[in-house]
């Protein structure tokens, strides 16, 4: 469930609001309000990044901070929230995530970065192709309509139609209608971890629905 926005302004100030589907996990998983932001109809203010968001960033201090940057594909000059869009600020003490709003504003464009899912559960040919992919290499997207747990699965193609793994769950219903909708996607990789079973790819879609 998407549960809240995190923003930033030109003037550097933090924003944090709860949105709709918060009231669908409150309803249908039991979630209560954070504890960091306890009141769900307040908007949020900071000059700094919350605590809450601030602690899912590795310390630069950190000896393998370097590595934690490059398997991102980013910059030591990276902001936080870049940082945090590319890490989905994961922690082994919960189950949340953060990803980046996919709607350009200033380009009317789908735009997405993600961690290709579930590469390490798929065969070990599929993991080989994975592992001989490049920068740059196009990947196709497919609608796995045999996937019984997940309705709105898309899957992950290398050129040659090897399904390598999947998109994210929370991308996975926009992409379907824009794949029914035969809208022009481009999908490439723009990183290899070889060291780890996620492959950070870029999609752009044309036209926004």
């Amino acid at each position: 469930f998407p549960i809240g926005r995190l923003s930033t302004a030109d003037d550097g100030m933090y924003e944090f609001v709860y949105v709709r589907g918060f009231e669908r996990a409150r309803d249908q998983a039991g979630l209560t309000p954070l504890p960091a932001f306890p009141d769900t109809e307040r908007v949020y203010l900071s000059p700094n990044l919350f605590p809450m968001f601030n602690n899912r960033i590795m310390s630069p201090s950190r000896e393998e901070y370097p590595r934690y940057l490059e398997r991102m594909n980013l910059t030591a000059e990276e902001p936080p929230m870049s940082i945090l869009a590319r890490s989905l600020g994961q922690r082994s003490t919960d189950s949340f995530e953060l990803f980046p709003f996919p709607l350009d504003p200033s380009s009317k464009r789908f735009e997405i970065d993600f961690f290709v899912h579930g590469i390490r559960h798929r065969p070990l040919e599929a993991q080989a192709k994975s592992l001989e992919l490049s920068p740059g290499d196009p990947l196709g997207l497919r609608h796995d309509l045999d996937n019984y747990d997940d309705p709105a699965a898309v899957l992950v193609l290398a050129s040659d139609e090897t399904p390598i793994g999947f998109v994210p769950r929370y991308y996975a219903p926009d992409l379907v209608v824009l794949l029914e909708s035969e809208v022009e996607i481009a999908c490439a990789v723009q990183h290899v971890n070889r060291q780890s079973d996620r492959i950070l790819s870029l999609i752009h879609i044309s036209e926004p629905t």
